[in-house]
């Protein structure tokens, strides 16, 4: 596993690794990767915000707002990063043909001052 996907798909834990065996991915249990305990309880909450509503509603249901999903959703790209560090290329998206924009969460450190702080960008 050197690749993990942050993307929601109904039913599934929100998690994505390559698929070893064929094309495309698999998903991947908090488990198995060691999520601490709020990190796993952050996904789970994304992730039945997602599940709140049907397949079929995806296109017109007005009660969802996308925009603040998707950003909860960069967050967690982003500490799921802090947290494997250079362990695991994570990326926000996983790569199917809806979506073609998979974008890779990096950790940079800025400095500021006289201090250096940790700040996170997506490599597009």
């Amino acid at each position: 596993m050197k690749n993990l996907y942050v993307e929601a798909d109904w039913g599934s834990s929100g998690l994505w690794t390559d698929n070893d065996d064929e094309q495309g991915v698999c998903m991947v249990e908090y488990e198995k990767v060691n999520l601490p305990k709020e990190l796993s309880d952050r996904f789970t909450f994304w992730h039945d915000w997602f599940d709140m509503r049907p397949p079929e509603m995806e296109s017109t249901d007005k009660d969802f707002d996308r925009i603040l999903w998707e950003n909860y959703g960069y967050a967690l790209a982003v500490d799921l990063k802090r947290f494997v560090g250079d362990k695991y290329h994570v990326y926000y998206g996983y790569p199917y043909p809806k979506r073609p924009k998979v974008e890779e969460i990096i950790l940079t450190d800025r400095p500021y001052g006289d201090k250096t702080f940790l700040t996170a960008k997506i490599k597009r």
